[in-house]
């Protein structure tokens, strides 16, 4: 049997390095696209589970009850679609939708936050505090790290501001 012979030469054929470069970081934008339009979706799917659970309990004006409804629906959502859906997850929905009522903002900062940031601003009791540290999150674009700095540094502050008053002596 006749074995075929290759007509092309032995010599590697590449592709321009800026072609490859080019490629690159279209490649690397529609990634990062992407993970923002699936925070997004993440973050606007938690809000409004958080709002409906929130309409439901408001319905029944039974605490005792409105934490059986959670627990049930848990144990359901897990089964149905694993772990992200105990009971400290629902109820920490419930919180973001109490905490941030208006969808719109929720629509609007869930394209430069992603729900990890969400949980960490839920952690902030004060509203104005809360408000001003999602604004700098997406206008600033810090990282969840940077965003918990800022925090801690805050209290901190408060901390030391708060001794002052107390114990002015001291300073």
């Amino acid at each position: 049997m006749k074995q075929i012979e290759n007509d092309t030469p032995n010599t590697e054929i590449s592709a321009s390095p800026s072609l490859f470069i080019e490629l690159q970081q279209l490649i690397i934008s529609s990634k990062s696209k992407l993970a923002s339009h699936v925070n997004s979706a993440i973050s606007q799917l938690y809000w409004q589970i958080g709002k409906q659970i929130n309409d439901e309990l408001l319905k029944q004006k039974r605490a005792d009850y409105g934490k059986q409804i959670v627990k049930s629906l848990s144990e359901k959502l897990t089964e149905e679609f694993g772990k992200g859906f105990n009971y400290s997850a629902l109820t920490r929905m419930q919180k973001f939708y109490l905490s941030f009522s208006e969808y719109e903002i929720v629509a609007t900062l869930s394209q430069q936050l992603s729900w990890s940031h969400f949980i960490l601003l839920l952690a902030i009791k004060n509203q104005q505090a809360q408000d001003f540290y999602a604004h700098m999150s997406a206008t600033e674009h810090w990282s969840i790290g940077a965003c918990a700095l800022y925090a801690v540094v805050l209290i901190l502050c408060c901390l030391n501001a708060l001794h002052f008053q107390i114990n002015p002596k001291r300073w």
